[in-house]
């Protein structure tokens, strides 16, 4: 019995010491770069994609000020799928590109067509 034991103890840590020396292998491996291979690959968005992205967010900006008349920043996030901050970003260029009308009403700018 005690020899039994003792053989299946000497087994446990072989098998224990493989697997050990297995995992050490596997950290002093390759670097991240070598193995970059083995991931997938996700498509890196194309200036088209990014182009039509603000393209499709100006659509919906020009849309909710046909719909309104006139538009503020916060109108225009709610309208839309802008943040505040992207809205006024691109009714302030669309202003000084000349293609939209500013007034100031009660200390709010007000875009309009």
């Amino acid at each position: 019995m005690f020899v039994g034991l003792l053989v299946a103890c000497i087994v446990a840590a072989s098998v224990s010491l493989a697997l050990l020396q297995q995992g050490m292998a596997g950290l002093s491996g390759p670097s991240y770069g070598a193995r970059r291979h083995l991931l997938p690959e996700w498509p890196m968005p194309t200036s088209d994609a990014v182009g039509s992205s603000e393209k499709r967010a100006e659509r919906q900006l020009l849309e909710a000020i046909d719909h309104h008349g006139e538009i503020t920043p916060a109108r225009a996030a709610l309208e839309t799928s802008l943040t505040v901050e992207e809205a006024d970003r691109m009714l302030s260029e669309l202003a000084k590109g000349g293609h939209l009308g500013v007034r100031v009403e009660g200390g709010k700018l007000l875009y309009g067509l």
